[in-house]
C-alpha cells in the first residue's frame, strides 16, 4: 500500500482533543514519537500501519483522516 497523507490537520487535531488526549499521549498510545505525529499534521507522509493505528485509536476508519499520497 502507498504512503498516506492528513487530509485536514485541523480535523485531525479536533479529534485527538476531544477524545481527551494530547499529541504526546497519542504518541504513546501508538508507539510513535510527538515529533512524528507532528511532522504528519504538516503534511509528510504516513506509513498505513501508523495510519491505521491513529484511526483506531480514535473510532474512525483510516480514510475519515488519511488519503494516499502523491510522493
Amino acid at each position: 500500500m502507498a504512503a498516506l497523507k492528513v487530509k485536514d490537520s485541523q480535523e485531525l487535531m479536533t479529534s485527538i482533543a476531544l477524545s481527551g488526549n494530547t499529541i504526546s499521549s497519542l504518541s504513546r498510545s501508538i508507539k510513535t514519537s510527538p515529533t512524528s505525529l507532528n511532522k504528519y499534521l504538516k503534511g509528510e507522509n504516513v506509513r498505513p500501519d501508523k495510519a491505521k493505528k491513529i484511526s483506531d485509536f480514535l473510532g474512525k476508519e483510516v480514510s475519515y483522516f488519511f488519503e494516499q499520497s502523491g510522493r
